[in-house]
């Protein structure tokens, strides 16, 4: 359970523009709201 760095990873990741909360989501569903947040594709740089 990392629920405890929230705060302190909310802090020093605001400037990144984009939080997803993986706590629930599968592993190929992280990475599905990773690159439709970031208009990344799959194989591509």
């Amino acid at each position: 359970d990392w629920s405890f760095l929230e705060t302190a990873m909310r802090d020093e990741l605001a400037d990144e523009k984009i939080w997803i909360d993986s706590a629930e989501l599968t592993v190929t569903e992280t990475v599905d709201a990773i690159l439709s947040a970031t208009g990344l594709m799959p194989g591509r740089p």
